[in-house]
């Protein structure tokens, strides 16, 4: 068996160890993220419905002002789930009230929203050139039309077509 086979039977053994033990911990931590994430949800619903607001332009910065609140206390809370994981994980018997570990302090809070910019400011960085040349893809299929033989050169247009878009997807994907 190769190292990465070992690697992955290990790293699955424990984790069956892992939530053999802690499979309700993890069953509770993930309903309070849904049910935080449904009511805030219902709030946003129902306010809008109280004063009116369903087909007014005043609905659309309710719901971004609810959507960013939801954005912005349950991105800590998926961080602390991690957070849970690790410390039980290397072995520590850490309570369910461990997820809001980001919430106990401000500096605390923003360690968490360091740490979510620089994942985004990476995915934008790798990302941006990919889309960019996605963008000249209708450029690419006129050069190809141009650069191929009149009498085959719709089929071998779209087949090239097809090459680049496949070597796009797949360059993109390595890039992430």
């Amino acid at each position: 068996m190769s190292i990465s086979g070992e690697r992955r039977k290990y790293f699955k053994s424990e984790a069956r160890s892992l939530l053999r033990y802690n499979y309700l911990k993890q069953v509770f931590m993930t309903g309070v993220i849904i049910l935080l994430t449904f009511g805030l949800n219902a709030v946003k619903i129902n306010i809008i419905k109280l004063f009116g607001l369903e087909h007014s332009f005043y609905s659309m910065p309710v719901n971004m002002l609810f959507d960013l609140l939801t954005l912005f206390i349950t991105i800590p809370l998926y961080i602390g789930v991690i957070y849970v994981n690790i410390k039980l994980f290397e072995g520590e018997n850490i309570s369910v009230g461990g997820m809001f570990y980001y919430f106990s302090s401000f500096a605390n809070i923003l360690d968490c929203y360091k740490f979510i910019t620089a994942i985004a400011a990476r995915f934008i960085a790798f990302a941006l050139p990919f889309l960019f040349t996605g963008a000249l893809f209708p450029v690419l299929k006129e050069l190809f039309e141009f650069f191929l033989p009149e009498d085959i050169n719709a089929i071998n247009a779209e087949i090239a077509m097809v090459c680049a878009s496949l070597i796009y997807l797949i360059a993109f994907s390595c890039a992430l």
